[in-house]
């Protein structure tokens, strides 16, 4: 059977959305990515019943997080495949460090691959030295309650759980805890997966790190979903210098700086290249709910392209909701963007970005009419890197809250541009116009309209 993608997508939108009893249609003729992969991918959600095989005829199945696995193998059944544990030490009193145990049974996995299970515990382990599974193995505890902690004041820096080299690795339904309020200045992540083709990080609950929670480096399409990552010093997640892979139906929340940043690597970076970030919530984190730009320090700028931010909920974050900083070539569609401290979605020096079907509200309530919903800038910071070429169309921008927006859209300086700016819908007050082109045109202040013609060519 041909699967009719125009309609399955507009299905999943209104699966990702939040409250909003709209569908989000989004083109898979328009956008080749989602094609490729939407139809693997889509379809993953909490409610979703994951499969698992071992290698006997019986499937061992999961259907919601608050159910344990019925496993009927003995714990040293390696035979089938199957690595409990407790088979190899590991008490999960809370107490006892589990580290060499659990390492042992990662160990244990031959190369044709197994599944090690964590059962429900808590499992204390030192990141100094980072619990490093096989490739071809699958990670698989009871769900929240099959907990992998950093020890109290361990204080060293490292990953708890390192998946380097690793293709084929599936982690799921077990929570990484990285008991943050009693480390000092160490810098740990939760998990770190750096140079994988084909892993999936499904149902995994990750908190408290000094560091990002759930960071994927160098990877090949690679998928994280149904994840929730919180209460970290960095960012929820991470997907640095990636190819081709998807991150949809995770919560980003609470964390000290974004909800996810898409890197395009540091020094010699080759930039992040044709992810999606489909269907997740980054909500009430410090700094953005979504940042795609470039690294600390001006580094491996413009290099990020081809990525597809999309059906997102973006909502509370502290500064921005989505940020394009010195990106070109990517897309933003149907995102909901409300309550946002400063600019809902703010493009920085970038180029040739589409800005579509997103809805947005009650952002810029920081300062009374000092941001903008919507803001496209970056000549009056480099002369050399005005922002150009973007298409901001279809978007429907609401004024309200405490403070007024001081534009819908702003196209910041007559040098930004130019860009096509069509075809939007605002209503509400603005406290300046609802729409400033390069050109200097205005629109009224307040009322509901469509802007038809502020486009430049």
């Amino acid at each position: 059977m041909r699967l009719n993608m125009t309609r399955a997508l507009t299905i999943f939108g209104r699966l990702a959305s939040t409250g909003n009893t709209t569908p989000t249609t989004l083109s898979a003729t328009t956008h080749p990515q989602l094609r490729r992969r939407f139809f693997m991918y889509s379809m993953a959600s909490p409610a979703v019943a994951l499969s698992l095989k071992d290698t006997s005829s019986t499937p061992l199945k999961i259907k919601n997080k608050n159910e344990t696995v019925s496993a009927r193998q003995n714990q040293g059944d390696t035979a089938l495949g199957w690595f409990d544990v407790r088979a190899y030490g590991a008490m999960g009193d809370g107490t006892t460090d589990d580290t060499k145990a659990l390492q042992a049974a990662f160990d244990a996995v031959p190369a044709t691959g197994g599944t090690v299970y964590i059962p429900a515990g808590v499992y204390l382990a030192k990141p100094s030295k980072g619990l490093t599974p096989k490739a071809n193995t699958v990670i698989l505890g009871d769900g929240y309650s099959s907990v992998i902690k950093v020890p109290n004041g361990h204080n060293t820096t490292g990953n708890l759980l390192r998946v380097t080299n690793c293709d084929h690795i599936t982690v799921t339904r077990i929570r990484l805890d990285g008991s943050r309020g009693s480390q000092k200045d160490a810098k740990n992540y939760g998990l770190f997966f750096d140079s994988c083709v084909d892993a999936r990080i499904d149902t995994v609950w990750v908190h408290s790190f000094n560091g990002v929670g759930i960071q994927a480096y160098n990877c090949d399409s690679c998928v994280v979903a149904n994840c929730a990552s919180w209460d970290n010093e960095y960012h929820g997640f991470e997907c640095e210098q990636c190819r081709g892979c998807t991150f949809t139906g995770n919560s980003g929340h609470h964390n000290d700086r974004h909800g996810i940043f898409v890197s395009p690597g540091e020094v010699g970076g080759s930039g992040s290249l044709n992810n999606v970030i489909m269907g997740n919530s980054f909500h009430e984190n410090s700094e953005y709910g979504i940042c795609l730009g470039e690294d600390a320090g001006n580094r491996s700028a413009f290099l990020s392209t081809g990525n597809m931010i999309a059906v997102n909920s973006v909502h509370k974050n502290k500064i921005y909701g989505i940020q394009l900083w010195k990106v070109n070539g990517n897309t933003v569609q149907g995102n909901s963007v409300s309550g946002n401290g400063r600019y809902g979605i703010h493009v920085f020096q970038s180029a040739n970005n589409i800005i579509m079907g997103n809805t947005l509200a009650a952002n810029c309530h920081a300062v009374d009419n000092s941001y903008d919903e919507l803001i496209i800038e970056g000549y009056a910071y480099n002369h050399d890197r005005p922002s150009r070429y973007n298409i901001v169309s279809n978007n429907t921008i609401h004024a309200s809250g405490i403070n007024q927006p001081r534009y819908g859209i702003n196209e910041a300086s007559v040098d930004d541009g130019p860009n096509t700016i069509v075809h939007n819908t605002m209503t509400g007050t603005f406290g300046t116009a609802a729409i400033h082109t390069q050109d200097g045109k205005e629109t009224p202040t307040c009322g509901c309209l469509t802007n038809v013609g502020d486009s430049e060519d």
